[in-house]
């Protein structure tokens, strides 16, 4: 059963504009969006429990930065790496770390959808694997913010990504099967898009 108190995220279309996309290396239109979140009772919003924060989406890749990587100098916006690629990284350490066997093929494959994902050649995603199992925490957090302007590609995407990891030994323990039904739920995708996301994670797609 759902609590009665729950944290839950609103998200409102703020117009857009012209920026250069650290990942496409280029300028390109953007799509805003505030985002902020609620106490919410029985599902419906009380009252907002932090100020609204504005996130813009490139309208080409779909990679998402703070509003302020509109003002940025191209050079030092290059540097930046996206939102959705940050909350990738927290959902796959989530994934990893969720049993008390940690495996280098897991973090390695880790490393590889987040290259994959972003179309990077290299990340720090090992360093943030470490990090994460020093200082646990939800590894929800960071996605459930952006699931209101992820398009469903790239949801499908997240839990493709995690469902490969998972499988990366060979096995799907019960932990691992959890965390990828709560990333479903986050992610607002059905029993259908679920599986389909898993399949293609079967398939090596991320």
């Amino acid at each position: 059963m759902a609590p009665l108190l729950q944290s839950q995220w609103r998200f409102r279309p703020v117009g857009g504009g012209t920026f250069h996309c650290p990942r496409c290396d280029r300028e390109r239109d953007y799509t805003g969006t505030g985002v902020r979140t609620y106490l919410a009772l029985f599902g419906r919003p009380l009252f907002p429990t932090r100020a609204e924060q504005t996130l813009v989406a490139c309208d080409e890749c779909g990679a998402i930065y703070d509003v302020e990587i509109t003002t940025m100098d191209p050079a030092a916006a290059r540097d930046v790496r996206s939102e959705d690629e940050l909350a990738l990284e927290a959902v796959l350490a989530g994934v990893v770390f969720s049993d008390s066997a940690v495996r280098p093929v897991e973090k390695r494959v880790a490393r590889d959808a987040v290259r994959h994902y972003t179309h990077r050649p290299e990340t720090g995603g090992g360093e943030r694997l470490t990090v994460k199992r020093r200082n646990p925490a939800d590894p929800f957090e960071r996605i459930a913010r952006l699931a209101g302007i992820l398009d469903e590609s790239s949801r499908r995407r997240f839990v493709a990504a995690a469902y490969r990891v998972c499988g990366a030994d060979r096995e799907l323990h019960s932990q691992e099967a959890r965390l990828l039904m709560q990333l479903g739920e986050v992610l607002n995708l059905g029993p259908r898009e679920i599986r389909e996301a898993m399949r293609e994670g079967m398939g090596g797609e991320s």
